[in-house]
Parts: C-alpha cells; structure tokens; sequence
C-alpha cells in the first residue's frame, strides 16, 4: 500500500485550472499504486458522480471534497461523514448565491463531519477556536512551507502534506499559464506567481512526495 495520498487534487472541472480529465487522474494514481486519491475541484463538486464511479472501478477509494474560496480566504474540505458532505453542498451553494460569502464564518457554522486543510493561517486561527478536530495546516512545496510548518508548530494544528495537483505531467505547464491567462482576460507576461500553478503541481508518485517532507514526517502520516 502506498504510504501517501494526494488529497489537493484538482481536474478539467476547476475551470481555466485543472488539465487532467477525472480519467486521466485515477489512472495515474493507480499506476502509482495508490490505493486512495481525492478530488477537490475549486468552489464545486462538478464531476463528482464520474469521480467516484471510475475510482471504484480502477479500485481506488474515492475521497470527496472541494477546495473553497471567498472573500480573500481558501480552504480545502474532505468529506468525512454524510453530514459533512450535506455541509459541503451547502458551503458550495452558499458560495455562489450569496455575494456577501463569508468563508470564514461559513465553516464555523457548518464544519461539521469535515475535514479542514488550509496554509490560511486567518482560517486555521478562526476554526480552532472551536476545536481542532479534523483541522490541518496544509504544507506545499513551492508555497511557503517552511512558514506553514513554523505555524503548525507554533499552533499545534498537525501539518498535512498536498501537492496541489493542476497538470498531469510538467510539459502542460505552458497550456496551463495559456488557460490562466484566457481565463483572466490577461496576457501571460502580467501573470502573478499566485495567478498560476507552479512546474511541479503534478500527480506525483508517493516516493516523489514523501522524499520532500523529510523534515516533516507527520504532514505524510
């Protein structure tokens, strides 16, 4: 069994982002040997039925979540419970028909049966005050994870490793600034490094990810 499991994981549904169909994904995980992925499309749960049909039948478990934005915060949720995927679904709703979306007060009325992975440290401090169960600061390479792991030290919130997975192999990379900057009306000289994904974002194997953390052994576990 693979001892790492991509859980920022995003497809061709995070719109202008993601490269990899749904299909291309599980594939890749399980030519990795992944026994486990999850899928995390931005602000929605858009191929979420395909996801989890096609997982089961490669023989990968399917992990749910979606990685939520608003008003300058984000958070990656995964669904742990039946009552936090109804939770889910309501966060996302909310997201997109109330212009005054707090995502901040959102999650503390409506965390339950979620996990909660951020390096937003205005959410971590926010969410703990009402306990840390099922809270992680998420530790990414090529975003700060140095100063990610320093605050979860500091906090005791336990780090969790992702990837961020955007591309399926490093040479989409130049499609994906492409689609960055369609999507932002921009030209691709004026993309802002938190406009676009880094090299890297790819569906790495697990010795790939875990050879990244060897400072941080408990963001793998």
């Amino acid at each position: 069994m693979a001892d790492f499991v991509h859980l920022n994981v995003h497809s061709h549904y995070s719109k202008g982002w993601g490269m990899g169909t749904i299909d291309d994904l599980c594939r890749s995980a399980k030519a990795h040997g992944m026994e486990t992925l999850g899928l995390t499309d931005t602000n929605g749960l858009y191929g979420l039925v395909f996801f989890v049909q096609t997982a089961r039948e490669m023989g990968i478990q399917p992990i749910v979540g979606s990685e939520l934005t608003g008003d300058g915060h984000r958070a990656l949720l995964l669904v742990r419970t039946a009552e936090g995927y109804a939770n889910l679904s309501r966060l996302i709703s909310d997201r997109h028909c109330h212009q005054d979306f707090d995502l901040i007060r959102s999650l503390r009325e409506k965390r339950k049966g979620l996990v909660v992975v951020s390096d937003d440290f205005q959410v971590l401090k926010a969410l703990k005050k009402d306990g840390m169960e099922g809270l992680f600061v998420e530790m990414s390479p090529g975003y700060d994870m140095a100063t990610c792991y320093a605050f979860s030290r500091k906090s005791k919130i336990p780090p969790l490793a992702t990837n961020r997975v955007y591309l399926m192999r490093k040479d989409q990379f130049s499609l994906h600034r492409i689609l960055r900057a369609v999507s932002l009306n921009s030209k691709l000289s004026r993309l802002e490094r938190d406009e676009i994904c880094r090299e890297h974002n790819v569906l790495n194997g697990p010795e790939a990810m875990i050879s990244q953390f060897p400072h941080a052994p408990a963001a793998i576990q």
